[in-house]
């Protein structure tokens, strides 16, 4: 949101978790409250990419630290793949 929002996006490069999770605590949490964070975060997050207009598209952030820039689509598709990873994961554990 930061890159759509800041006039010089710069973001932290933190950790899901080595960083975040140990302010979250998810682990203490139950995954159906878990599953609904989830759900809920990228509904809000498919959102907003979906009523992005090119120039949105194309704005650049930098992650602290580093000199290069990204597009938000760069940084969305990047998350995405990742993600994808994940999904792979855990189809799976559960054909197991």
């Amino acid at each position: 949101m930061n890159a759509l929002l800041s006039h010089e996006p710069s973001f932290a490069d933190v950790h899901p978790d080595r960083d975040w999770g140990k302010l979250t605590r998810f682990d203490l949490l139950d995954f159906s409250d878990l599953l609904d964070y989830f759900k809920t975060r990228r509904k809000i997050l498919l959102r907003v990419l979906s009523g992005l207009k090119e120039a949105e598209w194309s704005r650049t952030i930098r992650e602290e630290g580093k000199k290069r820039k990204e597009s938000v689509y760069w940084r969305a598709r990047t998350i995405v793949m990742h993600e994808l990873d994940h999904v792979g994961d855990l189809e799976k554990k559960f054909k197991k």
